[in-house]
């Protein structure tokens, strides 16, 4: 007795090929599109950088007011008086496009007598 063995035909794989490449052709065209329009990968590079200025600012303990580039991003950082409470600052770092958009945004608030050490 002969069993019959079921399988798929040359055809039929074919068209689950064509639709998971159809499918996947879809998923790579709304990834590009999300990446480019999103500005995902300019705000991930701004707050690397963000990071990276907060964290030398407090291990060198420079705390000024500056204004400088990197790359296409510029970069402030600023340090106010806090009006709520004596001897506590606020140390604020923003980078900002060349035309002008924050693409991130940092506060922290920090004691006064760290800052006098170094004054």
């Amino acid at each position: 007795m002969k069993k019959k063995l079921k399988g798929a035909t040359l055809i039929e794989a074919i068209v689950s090929m064509i639709i998971m490449a159809l499918v996947f052709v879809i998923f790579v065209m709304i990834y590009t599109n999300v990446m480019v329009t999103d500005d995902g990968p300019g705000k991930l590079k701004a707050m690397s950088l963000v990071n990276k200025v907060v964290s030398e600012t407090k291990a060198t303990r420079q705390y000024n007011d500056t204004i400088f580039k990197e790359n296409n991003l510029t970069v402030v950082r600023v340090i106010n008086q806090s009006a709520g409470a004596q001897g506590v600052f606020v140390l604020s770092v923003k980078v900002k496009r060349d035309s002008n958009n924050v693409l991130a945004l940092y506060n922290e608030i920090c004691r006064d007598d760290e800052r006098k050490k170094d004054l």
